[in-house]
C-alpha cells in the first residue's frame, strides 16, 4: 500500500483507483495559482481540526468543508 492510501484507509476513505491519475479543477479564478489554492485549502482545513492533532480521520471533514467552500458561487 503506498503513503497516500494508508492516509485514505485511516480516513475511512477507500484506496486510489489504480491506473488513473488524480487531478482537481481549480475554481475559475484567475489570481488562484496551484500554490496558493493549496495553500487556502490547507490553512482553512487546519483551521477547523481539533487539538489532537493532524491525523487522517480528523482531516476529512475539515477539508471536505474547505474544497466546498472554495467552489461556492
Amino acid at each position: 500500500m503506498i503513503s497516500s492510501d494508508i492516509y485514505l484507509a485511516e480516513a475511512g476513505i477507500p484506496p486510489r483507483p489504480r491506473g488513473f491519475d488524480w487531478f482537481i479543477r481549480r475554481p475559475p479564478n484567475d489570481d488562484l495559482d496551484d500554490e496558493t489554492f493549496r495553500g487556502l485549502v490547507w490553512t482553512a482545513t487546519t483551521a477547523r481540526l481539533p487539538g489532537d492533532g493532524l491525523r487522517p480521520s480528523t482531516m476529512t471533514g475539515p477539508a471536505n468543508e474547505a474544497m466546498a467552500s472554495l467552489y461556492r458561487d
